[in-house]
């Protein structure tokens, strides 16, 4: 598909006129990265360095220095509608007639173009350093209530996060259906989860068939003692059913008073 693009950084700080052998335009500001990407790929190297773990990267010392100075980096989308073959072709001419540092040049990048990143996959032992690194940030802090609201307003406004708004396909519900058959829970993992309690549970509010009310935080105690299903019960709460054997539920976001 032809939906690759190049794209530059440039320096805010250095204005000029810069100019370079095989490249027909010249550049009113320093560049000091070249790359090629697709969709949102030329934002990445700027979220990532205002990310508190701090990188170890040429380029994102570069722009935190820059950002540092009150200025934010100038990104430059170029060349439109490539292959991924003509991208790395473009890529590699600029980064050879422009020069990396390493060679006496001034651009960021540490290969000569080409590679890319697309594709790669960690190594087990990368991805336990990353994960490492990146637990630290929260390592022994709380979010705010504050904090998590606009995490879940986020996520449920934004289709694109979790599966908010999708369904499995009828293929995929057999897939799943044929992966859990015949398994069962251990008496040991039974226990372990009649004793914990969520701590994201939900406070609910179910009539039985008698009218009595019960106001709970979690449903899984009251299904257990009475033969029902939470799933069913979720369905009655989310309106897509009336009852679950005349038992009826609905959600409350807070604890309810009496």
């Amino acid at each position: 598909m032809n939906n690759h693009y190049i794209y530059f950084y440039l320096d805010p700080r250095k204005r000029g006129k810069f100019c370079y052998k095989n490249i027909d335009f010249c550049f009113l500001y320093e560049p000091f990265y070249v790359g090629q990407g697709i969709k949102k790929r030329l934002y990445s190297h700027l979220n990532h360095a205002k990310k508190p773990i701090k990188i170890k990267h040429p380029l994102y010392q570069k722009i935190r220095k820059i950002l540092r100075n009150k200025f934010t980096p100038i990104i430059i989308r170029n060349i439109d509608n490539l292959s991924k073959q003509e991208a790395n072709d473009f890529e590699t001419l600029f980064i050879r007639s422009i020069g990396r540092i390493a060679k006496g040049g001034q651009l960021c990048n540490l290969t000569d173009g080409g590679e890319g990143s697309e594709g790669y996959k960690h190594t087990n032992k990368a991805k336990l350093k990353i994960k490492k690194n990146n637990s630290h940030y929260w390592l022994g802090k709380v979010k705010t209530a504050e904090v998590k609201l606009k995490i879940s307003i986020s996520r449920r406004l934004n289709p694109i996060a979790g599966f908010t708004g999708k369904h499995h396909t009828k293929k995929t519900k057999l897939q799943c259906g044929l992966a859990r058959k015949g398994k069962r829970f251990t008496t040991e993992q039974k226990e372990k989860l009649k004793g914990r309690k969520p701590k994201n549970a939900l406070w609910w509010k179910v009539i039985s068939p008698e009218g009595e009310i019960f106001i709970l935080h979690g449903l899984a105690k009251l299904c257990e003692q009475n033969n029902l299903r939470q799933g069913h019960l979720w369905s009655v709460a989310n309106k897509n059913r009336q009852h679950h054997k005349h038992w009826k539920c609905e959600k409350l976001f807070y604890k309810y008073e009496l």
